[in-house]
């Protein structure tokens, strides 16, 4: 469980390998348990601690088993191996023709040319643990219990396929909250993803065991309100974060169980925070087009003459179902958000779509924060088969067929028409025409289409639902613009990306322009605004009250009659009103029911 084999866990033991040279050994008691920890830079760190039974053999693809053995002496000083990861980056083989009825010749020459070998898509797989259900706690050295620290879950994650428990360097956002008087205790998961934790198919729906990785986040929750105290938090103070698909994970748990988010007489947090992800709209299992998926990966595992297909995935070898996952292109792949592995109305853990809760107004009604970066799409919109015809297809073709199936082809057009075909008008945005621009047609055009359809559209809805159907609940909304002055001296390619929020808050780091600057960290003012406000909120469910040596602008709620969003900048914040096209959002909203995907 402990072996660093996997890139991103590497990079993060590589961090922390200074670990190793510290005097002190943290320990922290659990019955009958003994946790081991490491210490560094001020933090001390307890790596991939079990909170469940290993999901492997014929625990496979079903819902997690609590731990409820001793751990004994654990050794936890070490970042734990992270949970099977499936296809998130983009590989040669993303560039095989998107029609997958070509010839098997033109799949051997293709293979041959890039020297791929075994199924499609192997070379997307990266081969981790399959026995992954482990919590990583942090915290500032010297707290013990009884501190009561509040405590920030983490739920991290990359389009539910990729992520890992730590994925940054956390040391610097844990020391700025000690130099600001307010200390906190950092909490992360590692949860089952892809075929792993969000298998879809009508399969799944009769096993009872869609969401798997939803019920994983959940468990892992459980554990640190039974536990936290130990390690010096507050289980009466903890906050919900995530970005991108732990955003949408987090609002996940608002609507589970229809807003109950009890557990053992105790609420499991007590705030929100939502960023770059947050609203996803989603179909059931068995519709069609997850079926589809379903199909497709059991298909590629040889188990399609098996009556039972799903035990069958259970039976097969790993590494065999990894091979047969990556029969889905992945997230970021030619193709562009292929989001398969999603949470999905279940039924029981989730009983509808979650707008269809937001506006029912079934979920747990806590403080929360929703924001997104200016530019969400671009990192989807950066790789150029995409904006290539491919078979004679258009671009509105291509929409429809990969995500909105159900939404006519003209219904698609009237939206995506209302976007300006003039590359000054695109994301990202108050850029202008850029040399890629002149061979990339329509690039920044499909980047503000696919950001707005997938982040900025879903949160102004998910804000309007929870203000309209609970007024009382406190909500605050942001839009995160801090590497505009980047993106232009950078030819206007990514602007403030999707995932620039996390950056800051968490993992900042010098780039050449801050470097030649001389701004370290804690001078960076979107960081330490960032980082104030989250505390703050860490503290008193409210990102304005606070004392500490930093104190930003006093950050407006956003309220149906005054939509204001906090306007995160380089240099000095200030505020933007909600209305960004304003247009195309009315047409959405006239199309929601045809949009889940």
């Amino acid at each position: 469980m402990k072996a660093l084999t996997s890139p991103l866990v590497l990079a993060v033991g590589l961090t922390l390998s200074g670990f190793a040279q510290a005097t002190e050994t943290p320990l922290v008691k659990l019955p009958g348990s003994e946790i081991v920890g490491v210490f560094y830079q001020g933090v001390e760190s307890f790596f991939g601690i079990p909170y469940a039974e290993p999901p492997t053999g014929l625990n496979r693809l079903k819902r997690p088993v609590r731990r409820t053995l001793p751990l004994g002496l654990l050794d936890a000083s070490t970042p734990a191996e992270r949970c099977y990861q499936g296809h998130f980056p983009v590989t040669p083989l993303d560039y095989y023709p998107w029609d997958e009825n070509e010839s098997a010749e033109s799949v051997r020459s293709f293979n041959e040319t890039f020297g791929i070998h075994g199924p499609r898509g192997y070379p997307r797989v990266e081969i981790t643990q399959e026995d992954c259900l482990t919590v990583t706690v942090q915290r500032p050295a010297g707290t013990k219990e009884g501190d009561n620290l509040p405590v920030l879950f983490m739920i991290q994650g990359y389009g539910f396929v990729v992520g890992g428990a730590p994925g940054h360097s956390t040391t610097s956002f844990l020391n700025f909250g000690v130099e600001n008087n307010q200390p906190f205790i950092l909490v992360t998961a590692n949860y089952r993803m892809g075929v792993w934790g969000f298998l879809p198919g009508k399969e799944v729906m009769a096993n009872k065991t869609a969401n798997l990785g939803l019920y994983d986040q959940r468990m892992s929750m459980q554990w640190t309100s039974d536990n936290i105290k130990a390690f010096g938090g507050d289980p009466d103070r903890i906050t919900l974060w995530g970005e991108g698909s732990g955003g949408v994970s987090v609002l996940s748990h608002l609507v589970i169980n229809d807003g109950n988010a009890t557990y053992n007489g105790r609420q499991l947090f007590h705030g929100a925070i939502m960023s770059s992800g947050s609203l996803m709209l989603a179909e059931y299992p068995d519709a069609k087009r997850p079926q589809e998926v379903y199909d497709k990966i059991v298909h590629a595992a040889g188990c399609s003459e098996r009556e039972d297909s799903l035990q069958c995935l259970r039976e097969i070898t790993p590494a065999r179902l990894a091979i047969s996952s990556a029969a889905v292109l992945g997230s970021s792949s030619v193709e562009a958000l292929r989001l398969q592995f999603i949470p999905r109305p279940d039924g029981e853990l989730i009983r509808y779509s979650p707008e269809v809760h937001l506006n029912r107004g079934t979920f747990l009604q806590v403080p929360m924060i929703i924001g997104n970066q200016e530019d969400e799409g671009t990192i989807f919109a950066k790789v150029r088969p995409l904006f290539e015809v491919k078979k004679n297809e258009t671009f509105d073709s291509y929409l429809r067929r990969q995500y909105f199936y159900n939404l006519p082809e003209a219904n698609l057009q009237r939206f995506t028409s209302l976007y300006s075909d003039r590359p000054e008008d695109g994301s990202p945005y108050r850029t202008q025409l850029t040399p890629i621009d002149e061979q990339w047609h329509d690039r920044k055009r499909i980047a503000s289409i696919l950001g707005d359809l997938f982040f900025v559209f879903p949160r102004r809805l998910a804000m309007f639902l929870i203000a309209a159907s609970h007024p009382s609940v406190p909500l605050w909304g942001y839009q995160g613009s801090q590497e505009y002055d980047k993106s232009i001296s950078r030819g206007g390619l990514l602007g403030t990306a999707h995932g620039s929020f996390e950056k800051n808050a968490i993992a900042f780091e010098f780039d050449k322009e801050d470097f030649l600057l001389g701004i370290p960290p804690e001078e960076n003012y979107s960081t330490a605004s960032i980082r104030t406000y989250m505390i703050n909120f860490m503290y008193n469910l409210d990102p304005n009250k606070g004392v500490g040596i930093y104190q930003p602008e006093v950050w407006t709620k956003w309220k149906l009659d005054d939509a204001q969003l906090l306007w995160i900048n380089k240099t000095r914040n200030g505020y933007i009103y909600d209305d960004a096209r304003a247009e195309q959002y009315k047409v959405m909203l006239g199309e929601l029911d045809l949009l889940r995907l």
